[in-house]
């Protein structure tokens, strides 16, 4: 994490302030047209900030607030270990390319490795209750997956690893 800015911003305000600087993985499914809930061209506006900001719907406060309880279910049935201080509103930045700017759900520890930051996972909670294939995900999940969980050994992805360091992303999902 030696090209990494941690941003901590003070209230959820702060922090969709921030997140309008950059692109962020949730965003990588709409610039590539992917993204059923919002166009490449809908994207631009938000962040010209030419369209009010969207309304918090009750599926995406929901989805934020589980995201606690999805972690700890999945902690309970892996055995990892989810670091309690990854929880809440906060950004990762790439100081080099600082467009590229990352929000996970959460952070885990690998298995059987050193605690320290290259040994970091990503977790990223999904909940729903359409029925989905693990194999496979929604479009717009895969690519902020694509975000989520490329390193800087796979040039070609744009990640939050290659922002991050880390070395393995999941997606959880609990309905």
């Amino acid at each position: 994490m030696r090209n990494v800015a941690i941003i901590k911003p003070k209230n959820r305000i702060e922090w969709l302030e921030h997140r309008k600087s950059g692109i962020g993985s949730s965003e990588v499914a709409s610039i590539l047209g992917l993204n059923p809930y919002q166009t490449p061209y809908q994207l631009w506006r938000t962040k010209r900030e030419l369209d009010a900001p969207k309304t918090e719907t009750m599926p995406m406060k929901l989805g934020h607030l589980l995201e606690e309880a999805v972690s700890n279910l999945w902690a309970g049935e892996t055995g990892r270990e989810v670091i309690k201080s990854s929880a809440g509103d906060w950004l990762y930045m790439n100081k080099e390319k600082n467009f590229m700017r990352v929000s996970p759900d959460r952070t885990f520890w690998l298995s059987d490795q050193p605690k320290n930051n290259q040994n970091k996972g990503i977790l990223e909670c999904k909940t729903t209750q359409k029925p989905i294939d693990p194999d496979n995900l929604p479009k717009h999940w895969f690519c902020q997956r694509l975000l989520t969980a490329s390193s800087n050994r796979c040039p070609n992805f744009m990640g939050m690893v290659s922002v991050l360091g880390a070395s393995s992303s999941l997606f959880v999902r609990h309905s």
